[in-house]
């Protein structure tokens, strides 16, 4: 049973680091809505490079100078070892995984993690984000009936509330504006549209991405989960330079909007309206070299909470059942929507928000309290197998 000590530190990381991470996104993407593979590169690229730090360690000695001495001592054990022949002798630890078992769910978390920041050029907002992909177990159930897997009537039937929670907040975003013309709003709603379906289509290689998961786990033990952090992000990086020449220009359209907005703080005019975020500034003008380091804030703050939230995570999955662990991320999302709803957007949200939001988090937490499908029930003191003849 985990002490006071190891819960406060473990929600802590989860509460602190889950929820900053989802509020400096929405500051990233709020200012920078087409710097998807942007903070997607950058991303990974932290992530893989703490994930090698750990994962590196020194050979006892270089492969060419396996040989004896005269005396019987190794020829490298004469002489202590320099910072470059270390260097020279930095590996890769051994793997409880073979590389090949990474290949397929390296593709898809690469391409759910760009599509889901992909997303926030479409218009899609971030309460809406958050909902929609809570909606991951809709898709992991279809795809498990695919597979053999049944499920109980409640299990059923909590998903069907969280099918119909999405659908809600599907409908909850509005773009009508009368100081905008038709053809605008219309542009608005395609435009999110479109944004829904990459959401969808995330799901949906996201569940297939679970599947292999499972069946590596199955195989290999569950036990990986900071091996399978550094993999799936290390081994994409590679790809990322098919995508060199967007990165680039989102970086340089980064640069030009920080350059801006740090010559509008450094010059203030009276007329002008308030900043978009007015709690990470002053209320008198800032001068231009902070202004320029708080606009880069926002992306570097949800690169480290990333990594704080993971590490939370799987330190919550480590120490408690899986309910726990399903109840506590709930919670978690909840509180993420409401800094997002009440504190950063400031407009309440609307019914069709907050009902769908209501029908997603009753039916998580009605599918985490099921008990598992057992088609081979058997009565206790009779041995009756109690599942019917087909």
């Amino acid at each position: 049973m985990p002490s006071f000590f190891e819960w406060t530190a473990t929600l802590g990381l989860v509460f602190g680091g889950c929820c900053s991470n989802a509020l400096a996104l929405e500051l990233v993407t709020s200012r920078l809505p087409q710097a998807g593979k942007l903070i997607t590169f950058v991303q990974f690229l932290v992530i893989s490079i703490f994930g090698l730090i750990r994962h590196l360690t020194v050979s006892p000695r270089p492969l060419s100078e396996e040989k004896e001495s005269v005396s019987g001592v190794f020829i490298d054990d004469l002489t202590p070892p320099t910072f470059l022949t270390k260097l020279g002798r930095l590996r890769l630890m051994p793997r409880s995984i073979p590389i090949r078992r990474w290949t397929v769910q390296v593709v898809l978390f690469l391409l759910t993690s760009l599509l889901n920041n992909i997303a926030f050029a479409y218009r899609v907002p971030m309460p809406v984000h958050i909902i929609f992909r809570s909606g991951g177990m809709v898709v992991n159930m279809v795809m498990g009936w695919f597979i053999g897997k049944r499920y109980t009537k409640l299990q059923i039937t909590s998903i069907i509330f969280v099918t119909l929670g999405v659908i809600l907040t599907t409908f909850s975003a509005s773009f009508d504006d009368p100081h905008i013309s038709s053809e605008s709003v219309q542009t608005a709603y395609t435009e999110y549209l479109i944004g829904v379906g990459i959401l969808t289509l995330a799901l949906i290689l996201s569940g297939a991405m679970g599947l292999a998961q499972d069946a590596m786990y199955s195989e290999y033990g569950r036990g990986h989960w900071q091996e399978a952090l550094f993999y799936l992000h290390f081994l994409s990086m590679p790809m990322f330079v098919f995508m060199a020449d967007d990165i680039k220009s989102q970086y340089v359209s980064m640069t030009a909007n920080a350059r801006l907005f740090a010559l509008n703080f450094s010059t203030p005019n009276p007329d002008s309206t308030k900043p978009d975020f007015p709690f990470l500034l002053p209320m008198t003008a800032t001068p231009a070299q902070l202004a320029l380091l708080f606009y880069y804030i926002p992306l570097l703050t949800n690169v480290l909470t990333q990594l704080v939230c993971i590490s939370g995570v799987h330190r919550l999955t480590s120490r408690v059942d899986s309910l726990t662990v399903a109840l506590i991320l709930v919670v978690r999302k909840a509180v993420s929507l409401g800094i997002s709803v009440l504190w950063i957007r400031g407009d309440g949200g609307n019914a069709w928000l907050w009902w769908g939001a209501g029908l997603v988090v009753g039916g998580t937490i009605a599918y985490s309290v099921a008990k598992p499908y057992r088609p081979n029930e058997v009565v206790e003191g009779n041995g009756v197998d109690t599942k019917k003849n087909q």
